[in-house]
């Protein structure tokens, strides 16, 4: 019941913007609908996605793995970062014609 309440809160909130001059109210509206189709698809679906007995313990991956995750992510975020922030400082600044 609750999501056939939102679900028509939104489509009132997606008719209403049309007529007003908030014009991100129906993006919104219509992206809220598409949030709530896919979680209620998703609930009907896999109701019991993950088994009630299973412990954050079993399903965790072994140390060695979660190790060499680590070393990954520590070495390729501020690789990334550091790339990014380059490629910002080289393409800002105004773009100058050549015919001036």
């Amino acid at each position: 019941m609750p999501a056939m309440t939102l679900l028509v809160a939104l489509l009132i909130g997606f008719a209403l913007g049309f007529r007003s001059r908030r014009h991100f109210l129906p993006l919104f509206c219509a992206l809220g609908v598409f949030i709530l189709a896919f979680a209620l698809m998703i609930a009907a679906l896999f109701p019991m996605i993950v088994p009630p007995k299973l412990t954050l313990q079993a399903a965790a991956s072994s140390p060695n793995n979660q190790i060499f995750m680590l070393v990954g992510f520590a070495v390729l975020i501020p690789v990334t970062l550091i790339y990014n922030t380059y490629g910002f400082s080289v393409f800002s600044g105004k773009v100058r014609s050549d015919r001036d």
